[in-house]
């Protein structure tokens, strides 16, 4: 069913002059529009599908959204475990190095996967 509903307008003249007069309006626009999305993004993983809004804009403004190139390793078994990483878009292949010095695909992760998330539990060094 429809509520009533109560707006308020105004032209696109007063909209722009209010921008114009206002430089930081469409930053702080910009930046809410982002941490929203962060938002969005963290609650579609687990583990913190479940999490209450309240800490999901927490760990909204706390993440960083970094770009990867084809090719980049993120991190190697052994390696400080000091980070983890939430697939937002792309794939992930994870490998596993043979004896004879080899590669060996084990698996492919995809977005909403939550990546080195060994982190959450454990100090120290990766142990895959």
């Amino acid at each position: 069913s429809i509520n009533d509903v109560v707006l308020m307008g105004w032209t696109i003249d007063v909209l722009n002059n209010y921008i114009k007069n206002h430089p930081d309006f469409l930053s702080s626009r910009k930046e809410a529009s982002e941490k929203m999305l962060r938002m969005y993004f963290i609650k579609q993983a687990e583990p913190f599908s479940d999490l209450p809004p309240k800490n999901i804009e927490k760990l909204a403004g706390e993440i960083q959204e970094i770009h990867i190139e084809k090719g980049t390793i993120l991190f190697r078994k052994g390696d400080d475990a000091d980070k983890c990483y939430l697939i937002c878009s792309g794939s992930v292949e994870i490998y596993s190095m043979k004896d004879d010095g080899s590669e060996k695909i084990i698996g492919t992760l995809k977005p909403w996967r939550l990546l080195g998330e060994s982190v959450l539990h454990t100090t120290g060094k990766r142990y895959s």
